[in-house]
Order: C-alpha cells, then structure tokens, then sequence
C-alpha cells in the first residue's frame, strides 16, 4: 500500500534532470537547521552523492549529507606516528 507523503526538499537542476534532496540527506544528524535555511539556499553552491536514478520519472535523488562525510574523510590531515622521546630524569644529563 503506498503512503502519500509530504517532505521538504530541495531541487537542483545542474542540466535538464533534476535531483531533489530530500531534507533528511540535508543534515547531519543532530546538526538539523530549521525549515527556513533550506528554503533560503536558493543559487547556494552545494555538493551532492547521487544515490538514486529515476528514468520513468526523469529524475534523481542525492545526498547532501553521503557528499560532507566523503570530504571530512578526504579532507582530513595525514597523522604521522612519531615515536615519543623518552623523558630522562633531571641530573641524568651528566
């Protein structure tokens, strides 16, 4: 049985198919803005993870939120392991 539904999205069309972002894959959990931020992106540059392709719909679905988590990731500064130096005790130098 199919459930009518309504949620906020946002629409971005790059060229002629256009791909909602549903406002769940907006956010981060527990970081969620309220309705008016999303409403208020509009020409707000944003990059997305197309997860899904609807072809008898002509459309998309992506996630805005699969997009930030991939750049943290990628973003994220390479930890060197450097070994620690040993702590003499003060007189040992001699």
């Amino acid at each position: 049985m199919l459930e009518n539904k309504r949620e906020l999205c946002a629409v971005v069309v790059p060229y002629r198919i256009p791909i909602l972002i549903r406002e769940s894959e907006m956010w981060e959990l527990g970081e969620e803005r309220p309705d008016f931020v999303l409403r208020n992106m509009v020409g707000a540059s944003i990059d997305v993870i197309v997860t899904k392709v609807e072809r008898t719909a002509n459309r998309a679905q992506a996630s805005r939120r699969q997009a930030s988590r991939s750049q943290r990731r990628f973003l994220l500064p390479v930890r060197i392991f450097i070994p620690p130096v040993p702590v003499l005790p003060a007189g040992c130098w001699r």
